[in-house]
C-alpha cells in the first residue's frame, strides 16, 4: 500500500537508494567469488546471491504494497516487520555456519567495504524533514535519523581508518560496527512502539505515528536494507574478533 502523505521525493530516494545497495552487495559477493573459485563455479555463486537478493526485495515490495484493511491495527504491521527483520537477519548471518561456500565468500569481501557498506544509512536524513512535515513522530525521526547520519558518516571513516591501516582501525571498526547496530535497534524498537514510551519522554511527537514504516516506501528500509546492514555487521564484528584472535596466539618455530 502507497501512502499518499509520504513525498515523491522521499519514494524515489529510497528506492534508488535500496535498489543501489542490492547491486553493491551483489557486486562485493560477486567479486569475491571470481577470486576464489573457478569461473563457473563463481558465476554460479554469483547468479545464486542475486537471485536471493531479488527474491527478497521482490517478497519486500509485494508486503508494503499489498493493500490491507484501514481498521487494521498499526501494532500489527509494526509486529510483522519487526518479526521479518529478524528472522533474515538471523538467517543472513547464521548461514555462515553451514555453509562454507558462504563464509567463504563473505570472508574474502575486504573489510573495509564492509564498513564503507553502511554508508547507506546517510538516507535516514530523510526521516528529519518528514517530521518537520509532521508525517513522522519526532520520538523515531530524531534517533533514527541523527543515529544514521552518525552511522553512516562514521562508517565512511572507519572504512579510510582501517584501508590505511592508520592506528587504532581496529578499535574504530568495532566500535563503527557496534554503533551501527545500536542504531537500528533504537529505530526498530521505535518504529515497533517498543521503545516509544521512553523515546517520548525525552523527545516527545506523539501526535504523528509510525503506521507508514509499514508501507510503501518507507516500509522497504526495515525490510530490506536495515537486516542486510545487520548481517554485514556481524560478518563485520565476526572477522574483526577472528583477526584479533588470530594475531593473538602464539606462533611456534621449528627447532
Amino acid at each position: 500500500m502507497y501512502s499518499e502523505n509520504v513525498p515523491l521525493w522521499v519514494a524515489v530516494a529510497v528506492v534508488v537508494v535500496i535498489v543501489a545497495t542490492a547491486v553493491v552487495a551483489w557486486a562485493g559477493v560477486r567479486r569475491a567469488a571470481r577470486s576464489l573459485f573457478a569461473a563457473r563455479k563463481a558465476a554460479k555463486v554469483s547468479f545464486l546471491f542475486g537471485v536471493a537478493l531479488a527474491s527478497w526485495l521482490a517478497l519486500a515490495f509485494l508486503i508494503v504494497l499489498l493493500p490491507r484493511p484501514e481498521n487494521a491495527p498499526a501494532a500489527v504491521g509494526a509486529v510483522i516487520v519487526l518479526a521479518f527483520n529478524l528472522a533474515l537477519t538471523t538467517f543472513g548471518y547464521g548461514l555462515r555456519f553451514f555453509s562454507e561456500t558462504y563464509r567463504e565468500v563473505v570472508d574474502r569481501i575486504p573489510q573495509q567495504l564492509l564498513l564503507a557498506f553502511q554508508s547507506y544509512r546517510l538516507v535516514g536524513a530523510i526521516f528529519l524533514p518528514l517530521m518537520a512535515m509532521g508525517i513522522l513522530p519526532a520520538f523515531f525521526a530524531v534517533p533514527a535519523g541523527v543515529g544514521d547520519i552518525i552511522a553512516g558518516l562514521a562508517a565512511l571513516s572507519a572504512a579510510y581508518v582501517y584501508a590505511k591501516r592508520l592506528a587504532g582501525a581496529w578499535s574504530a571498526a568495532v566500535a563503527t560496527n557496534l554503533v551501527g547496530i545500536l542504531d537500528f535497534t533504537v529505530a526498530l524498537g521505535a518504529g515497533s512502539r517498543l521503545l516509544d514510551e521512553p523515546l517520548q519522554a525525552v523527545f516527545g511527537g506523539a501526535s504523528a505515528t509510525t503506521g507508514l514504516l509499514s508501507v510503501f516506501p518507507l516500509g522497504l528500509i526495515p525490510l530490506f536494507v536495515v537486516p542486510l546492514g545487520l548481517i554485514v555487521h556481524l560478518h563485520s564484528l565476526s572477522r574483526l574478533f577472528g583477526e584479533r584472535k588470530h594475531a593473538a596466539r602464539p606462533t611456534t618455530t621449528a627447532v
